[in-house]
C-alpha cells in the first residue's frame, strides 16, 4: 500500500466524514467497507456508532449490510 492509504486505514475511525470523503475522492474510491476486522479492532458498538454518524451526514448511503460487514457508498 501507499503510505497515505496505510495511514487512512489506521486512522479512519478518528476522521470526520468530510475527511473520509475527501480522501476517497482524491484516491478514486467510491465505497467504504467496514468488515469484521474493523469491528474486532475497535469493538462493535464503536464501529456501529461511527457508521451511523457517517450515514447521518448524508455523505454516505448504505450499499450493502450483513452480519459480516457493511459497504457504504460515497454520495
Amino acid at each position: 500500500w501507499k503510505p497515505e492509504i496505510s495511514a487512512f486505514y489506521n486512522n479512519v475511525v478518528n476522521m470526520t466524514s468530510q475527511d473520509v470523503v475527501s480522501f476517497m475522492k482524491n484516491n478514486g474510491y467510491n465505497y467504504l467497507i467496514v468488515d469484521a476486522q474493523c469491528v474486532k479492532k475497535y469493538n462493535a458498538t464503536f464501529a456501529n456508532e461511527r457508521l451511523q454518524e457517517a450515514i447521518a451526514t448524508g455523505m454516505f448511503e448504505s450499499a450493502y449490510d450483513s452480519q459480516v460487514g457493511v459497504i457504504l457508498k460515497k454520495v
